[in-house]
């Protein structure tokens, strides 16, 4: 595919995205100006609140008055924002040893000019960043560094990104509560750019031993659920769930279950049970929780895995994690096994936990996760029933929002509802109604957001999306004319698909599906606020602004 063609695809379903920096995204050209600005964001920096993490907006009023303050240019609010962070970050950053640091750096490194008057190089920059003992990733997005984070043994980060970038990147870095220092790349041309590589080398020396670390950080918890999944400790919790060993063939598909649910993924369903319950029970150290506990986390994410086995059958996808899926290594009929078994498992997993828990809480739990199993199937059933031949007619933008809401609101649902139940608070009808209408938000804004960003994916795959069902509403029986047909063909594939962006985006899809995961974004805040007890309505805030901002 084109390169210009590659850019002309990927700019559509993005154009109404709100985004903090807005159209601020200008980086002062004058290396004093720069200076400045990093110097005045010092005193901003320490003038927010010294526990928790800052705010957008109070980094944006940060910036803006920042601004003000010195006469300079408004279209350098986003870097002056990402300055001052830094400078909040800075000391927390100083306390965290080289070894447990992440140098992040984009795809683009190669095309990085080296500073002429320093000497200075990207290349010899990682490599003593590697001397020190930091541990090096170039990725520009953002799953992959939220997984690195919460697998591996990293409490800070500094790194080098386009404005773009940084706001999708480090905004998540920093929700996370994880120290972290950014480098702006100076121009957004991934073909020729630079950046500050002084700043950039002084940044990777920066240390402190005395230096405060952040008191507010779900990083810890995060990875505390990654290491259920590993080795002796995932042994441990299975051992009363899983048949003893028969032999051969016998252990076949238990082994292939094993190593699709540590496979890959970023653990965030067993992460909010786990962070459920400590809220609730006001626990702080997650290891007082208990084998119960763990069990039952293990158990959602068993639960998930076993999900996607079978979803990606009926999705016909060829990836999952970047690498190829069950079904296309082992065949349908061994995922579809596996799926099973893992289900089975789950089931196992929570069902063995009685005695640590309480038989009634495990019977809640076990009420939740099967009812959140038959929802789940009827939305994935209707997706299913919606296949090409009805792409082009009009399914009801109401019924595509429903069926969303009955596929991604049940994870969220009984990951908080078992938290809440573990961490011994009860699930009334009233509590259970406002769960509901959160994760129907959450889970709605997060599908609807996918489908803005995965809209030529969908479109090659001939799926019924929300983008389509608006589509067929607004332009009739026969929006798409042979564009559908013409993106799977040999040598018509990228116009076909630059010409059904501009059909969308004239039929206005874009916009208005941006416009409804906004609402259901700022309605899902507002919804959590409202939750009980504090600690469980500030994660799920937490949680509002990590899936969907």
């Amino acid at each position: 595919m084109s390169t210009e063609s590659t850019s002309a695809i990927r700019r559509f379903g993005r154009q109404g995205r709100s985004s903090r920096f807005s159209s601020y995204k200008a980086v002062p050209p004058d290396p004093a100006e720069r200076g400045r600005i990093s110097h005045a964001a010092i005193a901003e920096a320490a003038a927010l609140p010294v526990n928790g993490r800052p705010s957008r907006d109070a980094l944006h009023a940060s910036a803006q008055r920042l601004l003000e303050n010195l006469g300079l240019d408004k279209a350098y609010l986003g870097f002056t924002m990402v300055m001052v962070a830094n400078a909040y970050w800075a000391e927390a950053l100083a306390g965290v040893a080289f070894s447990r640091r992440l140098l992040l750096l984009p795809e683009c490194l190669g095309s990085i000019a080296p500073d002429g008057d320093g000497g200075l190089s990207l290349p010899a920059i990682r490599i003593r960043a590697e001397q020190l003992g930091y541990r090096v990733l170039v990725a520009d997005g953002t799953p992959i560094v939220v997984k690195v984070l919460a697998e591996r043994n990293v409490d800070g980060i500094v790194g080098v990104a386009c404005l773009d970038s940084l706001e999708a990147v480090f905004e998540k870095i920093w929700q996370m509560g994880v120290p972290a220092c950014a480098v702006p790349l100076l121009r957004d041309d991934c073909r020729d750019t630079a950046t500050d590589l002084p700043v950039l080398a002084a940044l990777l020396e920066w240390h402190n031993d005395s230096a405060r670390l952040p008191s507010s950080s779900w990083l810890g918890l995060m990875q505390f659920t990654a290491e259920l999944f590993e080795g002796p400790v995932l042994a441990r919790l299975l051992a009363l769930a899983e048949p003893k060993a028969l032999g051969g063939a016998l252990d076949a598909t238990g082994g292939l279950a094993r190593q699709w649910l540590c496979g890959g993924g970023k653990r965030f369903r067993p992460f909010i049970t786990l962070a459920g319950a400590c809220c609730t029970a006001g626990v702080s150290d997650p290891s007082e929780l208990g084998d119960g506990v763990f069990r039952i986390a293990v158990a959602i994410e068993a639960f998930h895995k076993a999900s996607l086995a079978h979803d990606d059958i009926e999705d016909e996808d060829s990836q999952r994690y970047g690498r190829p899926t069950l079904h296309r290594t082992h065949g349908p009929a061994v995922a579809i096994n596996v799926g099973d078994y893992l289900l089975g498992l789950g089931y196992r997993l929570v069902a063995t936990a009685g005695d640590e828990v309480g038989a009634d809480t495990v019977a809640a739990i076990l009420a939740e996760l099967s009812h959140a199993h038959v929802r789940l199937a009827q939305g994935q059933g209707a997706e299913l029933m919606w296949r090409r031949e009805t792409l082009l007619s009009a399914v009801p933008p109401q019924q595509v929002l429903k069926a969303y809401a009955l596929k991604t609101a049940p994870a969220f649902t009984v990951a908080l509802g078992s938290g809440l139940l573990l961490g011994g608070e009860s699930l009334s009808a009233d509590r259970r109604e406002l769960l509901g209408r959160f994760s129907r938000d959450l889970g709605v804004a997060f599908q609807l957001l996918n489908d803005l960003s995965d809209w030529a994916e969908d479109a090659r795959a001939g799926r019924v999306t929300y983008l389509t069902a608006l589509a067929a509403k607004a332009g009739g029986g026969d929006w798409a004319g042979g564009l559908l047909e013409a993106i799977n063909s040999p040598g018509e594939s990228e116009e076909a698909l630059v010409a059904l962006g501009r059909q969308l985006e004239g039929l206005g899809v874009f916009q208005q599906a941006e416009a409804m995961a906004e609402r259901l974004h700022q309605r899902a805040g507002e919804l959590a606020k409202a939750l009980r007890p504090k600690a469980f309505a500030d994660l799920c805030g937490f949680l509002v602004d990590l899936i969907l901002t």
